[in-house]
């Protein structure tokens, strides 16, 4: 926001130097990223006074014009007819550059005549659209102000210092020369002088003359419109047009420029439209039509959708509301009569529209930050009245006015006691009112002791009290808030059981041989297909590790999908790690690999039906290959079912899970028969087996078997315990007994060696399967385990009448649980 000082200092007496007062911005939250002078382009033009005009002979058009530029004199040729002598003009000599040119002026000869320089017209010098003559300027400034610059550069002349503020989003109120003002008077106290439009209106009515209508007010709070008639387009005055320079604005016409005047005077952007030109006379706020089209004023035909809001007349679209009018309606030399259009605008919609059509304005810049509702008839009362000033117009009688009415004022029920509280400045009541005074607050006390604060109608950014901490913070100076350092304590967010164990038990895997692998959080369906085992739908809540904790999504759910995500590869929150870890061991493999294995301890993403997903900390195996490296001195041998086991069960035995199961058990993912489920506290947590092998066929492993095992771990987490019991180590000898124990084929040999366990109590040390055998001395169906068990006494060593007891208890509870028989 550019805010030159001179027109600032119509609204607030600035006795502070430009640097100073740019300082004050600053410190109260306004920050002034720069202080210019907006003439510095004009340093290398002088201002001269045409002393006398001669014809140049042999021509009807060409004049000599005798210049004075203080020290010295200059004669220049013009073809201008608006000079004459006495006049205050600009002149730019040989070898200078006016602005926009890339190379130095050189020595012209017109009509056999040498001309050293040129004097300039308003659109050679960058500063107004005005090409018919030469720029007069005693006409544009003062004319005293102008004789005394003569033979000075022109910079010092039409030159004014700017502020360029870079305004934050919830402030759109400083968008505007009124806003910025109201800033500088609270910081530093000198009082608010704002424009109070005086409006003549006469008859008829402006309700006979036009209308206006808001069909979407999802869109559109308010529209207010307002007929001038008898206007006059021409130029602007010149401090109109100056103002409008200083502020980075080009002039156009009079009637265009007020409505860019007031838009940087007030923040609210406003429209005029050539009521002639206005099928109906009617201006509506309506969603555009499908693929209707809009010709904007800068001369390009846009296609819009039907989301996009539009200001149109009675047969078609007349503008792109919010952004920028259309051509059709544009304000021209033939126009008398003017509809003023002002409204305000849902933020939102603007944005979207803007970024949609790649169409950005200085209109649209501040309807995206939120404009409040009272705005628009101020600005509307402002942009007449100044019609009526500089275009001679008539203003009919009332404001059209449609939609929602002024906003009830939000009252802040505020304690002053939390300004210490938040900043830890003990600041008086009389400084915190009178900070919020001076921002046009007004306060009110209650019997508490507390303060009823009402927000002006122009701070829509404010809600609570922490907001009015700060605005007495910035007034009174962030730089009188005292360092000190923080004291106190943060309360320390529980651990879960997931994060406790998370560091043992990625320890003890890599103990195990296995590397960590790690993939993105985000999955596409493509890599998710495939771990697809067959044609279902239902597949991915099939493959859930513990479906407990989301069974509310019920059997068919799909991935949690990300609004605009970045890639089609990564649109998806991954429901489970396998995916990324085969994809890994598939990339392994190809490079050449013969053994990958595998873990990845992440989070997981389950959707649930009308909730967020439910996130789950998950741990993953992927294991295929050799066992050990090729080498001549050990026998070929290939990662089995029990390798995978092994690792889990050392893991289990590390999380200290009191008496887990792995049992036998059906999964989509695994090899028919060649799967287990682990089983703690009776809940299934997850599964370990070989992957089925259409799968891997499908995931081009390049390898006949591979093993997989994912669990949810925060579910095991949670069974976990660093309770240890020690153990002494035995004084007496163990007492070696084994045992060939048949069961049926399908008989886990888990559950074989837990009976043993159990019916030894505690008398057996240690049992373990030491062969498993089918053949033609095992019926057909069965199969026979041969287990060796370490018996021990814990006080004595165990006699051969005690040992035989305890091999019958344990021959008797094999048959009657798992219904063996034993051979000899």
């Amino acid at each position: 926001m550019k805010v030159p000082l001179r027109w600032l200092n119509d609204y607030v007496n600035l006795s502070l130097s430009p640097l100073e007062l740019a300082e004050k911005l600053t410190m109260s939250g306004s920050l002034v990223e720069r202080v210019t002078n907006s003439g510095a382009h004009l340093d290398d033009i002088l201002v001269a006074r045409i002393e006398n005009l001669e014809r140049v002979p042999n021509s009807d058009h060409l004049w000599l014009a005798h210049l004075d530029l203080g020290d010295r004199r200059q004669t220049v040729v013009t073809g201008a007819q608006n000079l004459f002598p006495g006049a205050i003009v600009p002149y730019i000599g040989v070898g200078k550059k006016l602005p926009g040119m890339e190379t130095p002026l050189k020595p012209k000869k017109l009509a056999g005549v040498v001309s050293e320089g040129m004097v300039c017209s308003g659109r050679e010098l960058g500063i107004s659209d005005d090409h018919e003559g030469i720029l007069i300027l005693d006409v544009v400034v003062e004319g005293e102000r102008a004789a005394a610059a003569v033979g000075q550069p022109l910079s010092q002349l039409l030159g004014e210092w700017v502020l360029d503020l870079e305004i934050t989003p919830n402030r759109p109120d400083c968008l505007s020369m009124i806003g910025v003002a109201r800033e500088v008077a609270a910081v530093t106290g000198t009082p608010l002088h704002l424009p109070e439009p005086k409006l003549v209106e006469v008859s008829p009515p402006a309700s006979r003359l036009a209308s206006v209508r808001i069909e979407a007010a999802d869109q559109c709070r308010r529209l207010v419109g307002r007929v001038i008639t008898e206007v006059t387009v021409g130029p602007s005055p010149t401090w109109l047009a100056e103002r409008l320079n200083a502020a980075g604005m080009r002039s156009i016409n009079n009637v265009v420029d007020v409505t860019n005047y007031v838009m940087l005077e007030y923040g609210q952007p406003t429209h005029a439209y050539d009521l002639d030109l206005v099928a109906g006379h009617v201006l509506t706020a309506r969603k555009a039509r499908a693929d209707e089209q809009v010709t904007t004023l800068d001369g390009v035909v846009r296609t819009l959708t039907s989301d996009m809001l539009v200001i149109a007349d009675r047969d078609r679209a007349v503008g792109i509301a919010g952004i920028m009018g259309g051509s059709d309606s544009e304000i021209n030399q033939l126009t008398t009569k003017i509809f003023l259009e002002v409204a305000n605008f849902h933020p939102r919609g603007i944005r979207r529209t803007s970024q949609a059509l790649g169409l950005r304005s200085e209109a649209s810049s501040r309807f995206e930050k939120g404009l409040p509702i009272t705005l628009p008839a101020l600005a509307a009362d402002r942009a007449a009245a100044l019609l009526v000033e500089v275009a001679g117009g008539v203003v009919a009688k009332g404001a059209l006015v449609a939609g929602q009415a002024d906003v009830v004022p939000l009252v802040i029920r505020f304690d002053p006691t939390e300004v210490h509280r938040l900043l830890g400045v003990s600041w008086t009541n009389e400084q915190i009112v009178g900070s919020l005074l001076a921002l046009g607050f007004t306060c009110a006390p209650t019997v508490a002791g507390n303060l009823e604060v009402t927000v002006p109608w122009w701070r829509e950014d404010l809600h609570e009290g922490a907001d009015l901490v700060e605005e007495v913070a910035r007034i009174n100076g962030y730089d009188a808030i005292p360092e000190t350092l923080l004291r106190g304590s943060v309360a320390p967010r529980p651990e879960s059981p997931g994060q406790r164990w998370y560091w043992p038990a990625r320890s003890t895997l890599l103990a195990c041989g296995l590397s960590e692998g790690s993939s993105p959080g985000l999955t596409s369906l493509r890599s998710l297909e495939l771990l697809r085992p067959d044609d279902s739908t239902e597949w991915l809540a099939a493959i859930v590790p513990n479906p407990g904790p989301v069974q509310a999504a019920g059997a068919s759910f799909h991935p949690a999908a990300v609004v605009n995500s970045l890639t089609p590869d990564r649109q998806y929150l991954r429901p489970t790690l396998l995916a990324g870890l085969l994809e890994a061991a598939r990339d392994n493999l190809r490079a050449g690999e013969d053994r990958v294995a595998f873990f990845e301890l992440d989070t997981c993403s389950f959707p649930r039906v009308g909730d967020l997903p439910v996130e789950r900390r998950t741990l993953a195996i992927a294991m295929a290959g050799r066992r050990t490296p090729r080498s001549w001195a050990t026998p070929e041998m290939d990662l089995d079912f029990f390798d995978l086991k092994g690792i889990v069960e050392e893991l289990l035995t590390r999380l200290g899970i009191v008496n887990p199961r792995i049992s036998a058990a059906s999964h989509p993912l695994l090899h028919p028969g060649r799967a287990a489920e682990l089983l703690v506290g009776g809940a299934a947590l997850g599964f370990l087996g070989e992957l089925h092998p259409r799968l891997a066929e499908r995931g081009d492993l390049g390898i006949h078997r591979a093993y997989i095992a994912e669990f949810d771990f925060d579910a095991l987490a949670a069974h976990a315990s660093a309770e240890r019991a020690f153990v002494e180590y035995p004084r007496v000898p163990f007492a070696k007994r084994d045992l060939a124990v048949v069961v049926d084929q399908s008989r886990p040999a888990e559950d074989v060696l837990r009976v043993i366990r159990a019916a030894g109590k505690n008398r057996v040390a240690r049992v373990t399967l030491f062969d498993a055998y089918q053949g033609g001395q095992v019926p057909d169906g069965k199969k026979s385990l041969a287990c060796a068990l370490d018996l021990q006494s814990p006080d004595n060593t165990l006699g051969e009448q005690e040992v035989e007891q305890i091999m019958v208890r344990i021959r008797k509870a094999l048959q009657h649980q798992v219904g063996a028989s034993f051979r000899e």
